[in-house]
């Protein structure tokens, strides 16, 4: 199917009368060749169902369509939903659902194998933990294009000043992988940045309830990720209006390491404590 050039894509947009907003990240791929290559490395096949999360105007939804069984995309804006449903029509496309909806509120479509999406820069956050925790519940792989700084913190290391609570969180759940740099000009408009595609592979055989008790756990101690443990937990204890005995908190284990030194298998294990000692 015919990809849009940059000209092309801004008279449409100038037609449904949108303005792309830099400041949210809001970009449209444009180069076929780009676009091929993301096709290959997401590795797709004639089964596959595909949850995409903002289509946009299809650059990767028309081309995933020709090499998968469905892709079910997900799009909060109106003047795009009706762009993708015309040109489904006009080009008699039938394995493409366009579900109306905010992609950090809506539950995804179930039995999916994988998800894939050029993340809105303003919501890489957000959306990465929503995706994380579908994959609890089904193990879809999932590709996303990110913005590249953000792509880098996700992959960064325990120890590292660039590991936070999106790594940790990706590496207890999921393998995650770099697979291509994409340059800004692959855009339209220009970003101010280049972006990254990753690819996740859920881990399997972790418990979902205590997969979600180490997510919450997580979210309250990396805000002080470079403090010692024992000290970010006493805080981390007390904006959740519990309290432990001195005895218990010496006892914690890896209690002596940074919040941000702390590895996959330091994180599991200080979550079990964490619900036999706290309560979870």
């Amino acid at each position: 199917m015919h990809q849009l050039s940059s000209s092309e894509i801004r008279a449409l947009l100038e037609k449904l009368g949108k303005v792309p907003r830099k400041q949210l990240g809001q970009s449209f791929l444009q180069s076929r060749p780009t676009i091929d290559r993301i096709m290959e490395l997401c590795a797709l096949s004639s089964d596959d169902e595909i949850i995409e999360i903002g289509p946009g105007l299809g650059a990767l939804t028309f081309a995933m369509a020709a090499r998968v069984k469905h892709v079910h995309a997900i799009e909060i804006e109106p003047a795009f939903i009706t762009f993708l449903q015309d040109k489904c029509k006009a080009f008699a496309i039938d394995n493409i659902d366009i579900i109306t909806g905010d992609a950090l509120a809506i539950d995804y479509p179930a039995a999916m194998n994988k998800v894939i999406s050029a993340v809105p820069y303003s919501i890489s956050a957000p959306l990465t933990f929503k995706i994380l925790d579908y994959m609890l519940v089904q193990p879809a792989i999932a590709c996303l294009i990110y913005q590249k700084e953000f792509g880098e913190k996700l992959l960064a290391k325990p120890g590292t000043m660039a590991y936070g609570r999106i790594a940790a969180s990706v590496s207890v759940f999921a393998k995650a992988l770099p697979l291509l740099d994409i340059t800004r000009n692959n855009f339209y408009p220009v970003p101010r940045v280049d972006s990254l595609l990753v690819r996740l592979v859920p881990r399997t055989g972790i418990d979902v309830n205590m997969a979600r008790s180490c997510m919450d756990l997580m979210r309250g101690l990396f805000p002080f990720k470079n403090k010692m443990l024992k000290k970010a937990m006493t805080l981390h204890l007390g904006h959740e209006g519990k309290a432990l005995a001195k005895a218990d908190i010496d006892a914690m284990p890896f209690g002596d390491k940074r919040v941000r030194e702390l590895d996959r298998d330091d994180l599991l294990s200080l979550a079990t404590w964490y619900a036999a000692t706290a309560g979870g």
